[in-house]
């Protein structure tokens, strides 16, 4: 008995050190980086010329070609920091951005998304990270299966961490209901969005982007890779 005892003792005190641990690749970026925002900026000009280049054989009986543009670690996360608040607000029926969540952040491996973010519950703040499968369907439709949750450098179950509802029902220290504060888990609009994360559902449908010319943008794929997203488009006519 008392050696149970030791050894869930060893198992909380090793959890609670590993939840408050950042994950390794976590950066320590500051807002108000004049660097941080120049970079963010490049990623949205660079997208813009990229999606309106006309490129060699961009004829309307040689379009359909996939083509592809690449973003890196450094470049996503400078953009989910400074960017994705006001970007989300303005195409999403959000009132607010969730004070609780900031410095969004991402790292690419092969065949994975990691997002991690600084979340504040009260007067503690730790760092959620959840890696994410993704997928564009034949129909447009984006999955973005969470196969992964973590607090810190401590893995949760995702499928329990991802359940909607009240953590409180299920209380304890190391919960894996505790991943996700109430205040986010609780919000109308958290309900599609965690069950998108469960793999109940397609996050989004990828609706074209028409260019003032009349051509259309598809995503067509994802690829994470070691360091870096390679997204597939095509380019086809407006009645397409």
């Amino acid at each position: 008995m008392i050696a149970l005892a030791g050894l869930t003792a060893l198992i909380v005190t090793l959890g609670l050190w590993l939840s408050g641990r950042n994950p390794s690749w976590w950066r320590p970026l500051a807002m108000g980086d004049p660097a941080l925002l120049a970079t963010a900026d490049a990623v949205e000009n660079g997208v813009t010329t990229l999606i309106n280049e006309l490129r060699p054989g961009d004829s309307p009986a040689a379009r359909g070609a996939p083509w592809s543009m690449t973003l890196d670690d450094e470049s996503a996360s400078a953009w989910l920091a400074t960017k994705l608040p006001r970007w989300v607000l303005s195409r999403a029926d959000l009132a607010r951005w969730p004070p609780e969540v900031r410095l969004v952040q991402a790292r690419f491996s092969p065949g994975r998304i990691i997002l991690a973010a600084r979340v504040v519950q009260g007067r503690h703040d730790d760092i959620l990270s959840i890696t994410l499968a993704p997928r564009i369907d034949a129909d447009g439709s984006l999955w973005l299966e969470a196969t992964s949750v973590s607090i810190g450098s401590l893995p949760l179950p995702a499928g329990l961490a991802l359940r909607s509802g009240d953590a409180s029902e299920t209380p304890g220290i190391l919960d894996a209901r505790n991943a996700v504060p109430d205040e986010l888990r609780s919000r109308r609009e958290a309900t599609p969005i965690l069950a998108a994360l469960r793999g109940e559902r397609p996050l989004a449908a990828l609706a074209p982007l028409r260019l003032p010319d009349g051509r259309r943008i598809r995503v067509v794929n994802l690829e994470p890779q070691e360091g870096r997203l390679v997204i597939t488009c095509i380019t086809t006519d407006a009645d397409r």
